[in-house]
């Protein structure tokens, strides 16, 4: 209706949903020397590129990340219909344009490219528990779930000294409590399990670079840190410092900064 009302103002062209998602993709994947703060979807006063982008760089969208292109075109495309978009800005000179716009056009199950990825279920590029949860969220991440069993299962004494043995048991039994303190129901506890598994499917394991104030990202050397060891740690850490009650330390436990010592710049 409101297009209609602004036609004489505007141009509206249509595109499919996954035409679109497909140049946005490329667009947000571009390495870091190419991309421009001002390109085909964003200005230098947007903030969702930015964000969206760092999202793609954080979960991984290639190699053996279980993120790849199909699934990251599939996400993208859900994500705008879920949040109701079918308008957006078209392009003019490589730039956003509020003059040309696009209109999305979800396709039906027979034209569908991501569509017919899905229900066909031909493609093994896509899996449907890929994430290993679904929201909402009714109950922990079954892959953070067997996380926190091979690290509580792990034996203490294997490749340790008497002392570094009992070292690890403390530091089990402190991890033991503060993963079983979860509770969905809380929306910290519900976020920051989501926050731990994203970041712990990721290959390989992202860290925070130490001394940067915008917290980049960047890659541990593989087989540095092992993954159960990773998303349990960073459930921890979270717990500890959002709910007082949990930092006493328990008399078989480890002593929390000898904790954060162990996890050395990871977390």
């Amino acid at each position: 209706m409101i297009l209609s009302l602004l036609s004489e103002s505007i141009s509206v062209e249509s595109m499919y949903i996954h035409e679109f998602v497909s140049l946005l993709y490329d667009a947000l994947i571009l390495p870091t020397v190419k991309l421009a703060s001002t390109n085909e979807f964003t200005t230098k006063s947007m903030t969702w590129f930015g964000y969206a982008r760092n999202l793609i760089l954080e979960l991984g969208y290639e190699g053996d990340n279980v993120m790849n292109l199909t699934s990251w075109h599939y996400a993208i495309a859900e994500g705008l219909k879920s949040a109701g978009i079918n308008i957006v800005p078209g392009i003019y000179r490589k730039r956003p344009s509020y003059s040309k716009i696009i209109r999305l056009r979800t396709e039906s199950f027979k034209h569908g490219m991501i569509n017919s990825t899905i229900h066909h279920g031909n493609s093994t590029n896509l899996k449907t528990d890929i994430l290993s949860f679904t929201l909402p969220l009714t109950s922990l991440p079954t892959q953070f779930i067997e996380w926190c069993a091979t690290f509580l299962s792990r034996n203490p004494s294997v490749g340790r000294s008497a002392e570094n043995a009992n070292t690890f048991r403390q530091r089990q039994n402190l991890v033991r409590r503060l993963t079983q303190s979860l509770n969905l129901k809380h929306s910290f506890d519900y976020l920051l399990v989501i926050y731990a598994t994203l970041l712990s499917l990721r290959k390989p394991l992202p860290y925070t670079i130490s001394g940067h104030r915008t917290k980049q990202w960047s890659n541990m050397t593989l087989g540095a840190q092992s993954v159960d060891i990773y998303a349990t740690s960073i459930v921890c850490v979270g717990l500890y410092y959002k709910y007082p009650e949990l930092r006493q330390t328990g008399p078989d436990e480890i002593e929390w900064n000898d904790f954060r010592k162990k996890l050395g710049n990871s977390l």
